[in-house]
């Protein structure tokens, strides 16, 4: 087959494309792509978007301490190989991984269950939003969590992980209590659901 690529037509399968027996050094810059192509084990390439920043692999070394390691705790945790990613931790220190392995990230210890609280905040006369706080001790993800809410109340919602916290647009107390029920019951007992009411504005 020619070094030189065709304008007609889709490139060729990487099974279908034969390399020259010769050093790597030696091959034509085609010839080196190939052979990087075809050292691919699945083609196509099948993306991992790893954490709430939802990036692949390759790009999660430059994303901030706490994002690196949200995605790679993921990884470990789904057995995804990281090839010779690196965790970085602050002061310049480096948690360095040799290429091939996975990354030896220690597993975050499993929360105490805590009490499920649900308030509101007022914003206005008619305006409220509500708290939701707790659920992440119960394993649960905030992010997807807040979807179901979103898409229950046919609202706007939004998660903050760090502070185990959900908020919803609109004051939805029982029906949230009723849904965290009716979704996660299995996992979080009634009497761990507490109505707060009212609660002070942050600030």
């Amino acid at each position: 087959m020619s070094d030189v690529e065709s304008d007609e037509g889709p490139p060729p399968h990487p099974a279908l494309y034969e390399l020259p027996d010769i050093p790597f050094d030696e091959m034509s810059p085609l010839q080196k792509r190939w052979h990087k192509i075809k050292a691919i084990p699945e083609f196509p390439v099948k993306v991992v978007y790893l954490g709430d920043c939802e990036m692949p692999l390759e790009y999660v070394e430059y994303l901030s301490e706490d994002m690196r390691k949200q995605a790679f705790e993921q990884a470990a945790t789904e057995d995804i190989d990281i090839g010779g990613l690196e965790l970085k931790e602050s002061g310049g220190k480096k948690k360095s991984q040799s290429r091939g392995g996975r990354g030896a990230v220690k597993a975050k210890k499993k929360a105490e269950p805590q009490k499920v609280k649900v308030g509101r905040v007022s914003r206005g006369k008619k305006k409220a939003v509500t708290h939701v706080t707790g659920l992440h001790s119960y394993e649960l993800d905030l992010k997807k969590t807040a979807k179901i809410f979103g898409s229950k109340f046919a609202c706007g919602t939004s998660s903050n992980e760090k502070n185990d916290e959900i908020v919803i647009q609109g004051d939805f107390i029982d029906e949230v209590i009723d849904l965290i029920l009716d979704k996660f019951g299995d996992k979080i007992p009634e009497n761990m659901i507490v109505d707060i009411g009212d609660m002070k504005k942050a600030g």
